[in-house]
């Protein structure tokens, strides 16, 4: 139960993740791209659960991982959607 209120919470968030990593960073570099995301989705967390990501660095991590590889895979649908429009167009 604990582990999916985090969830979804970071889920409410993963997309724009991506999105500003993207915008960074460009394509490619995917694994910068994770890092720069996760760094964005833990300063989401609110200031009263900050003392405990140490502890729960291992959950939080495999949360991360689930939620902005969902969250990359929404993106690319999203860009090819958006390259066949243009090809159409």
């Amino acid at each position: 139960m604990f582990k999916d209120k985090i969830k979804q919470y970071f889920k409410q968030f993963a997309y724009q993740a991506v999105c500003f990593a993207e915008q960074q960073i460009g394509s490619g570099f995917g694994e910068e791209k994770k890092e720069m995301a996760i760094e964005f989705l833990l300063k989401k967390l609110p200031a009263f659960f900050k003392p405990f990501i140490p502890l729960l660095k291992p959950l939080l991590m495999q949360i991360l991982d689930e939620v902005i590889e969902q969250a990359v895979d929404l993106l690319h649908a999203l860009q090819e959607k958006q390259r066949e429009r243009n090809n159409n167009g």
